[in-house]
């Protein structure tokens, strides 16, 4: 998947910020870089997806995104119910 040059960007910083932080000991704050590269991952894969738009504030789904959450939650409540 090819993600927008500014995300890249972000994705491979996180990861350097990783790999410094557990060369120098800090194992939770290399777990956070990471946790914060996989978000602009899947943030950016939803966006080309068509399921997010992002505006300079806030992030949101779009009607194919909500549509795509009410049916995750209906398989995930069908599952969780008691037999």
């Amino acid at each position: 998947m090819m993600f927008r040059p500014d995300v890249r960007i972000k994705i491979e910083q996180e990861f350097a910020n990783a790999a410094q932080a557990r060369s120098q000991g800090f194992e939770g704050r290399a777990r956070v870089c990471v946790r914060r590269a996989a978000g602009a991952a899947i943030r950016a894969y939803l966006e080309q997806r068509g399921l997010l738009v992002r505006d300079h504030r806030t992030v949101r789904p779009t009607p194919l995104g909500l549509r795509f959450l009410t049916d995750l939650q209906t398989l995930f409540l069908k599952a969780a119910a008691p037999s």
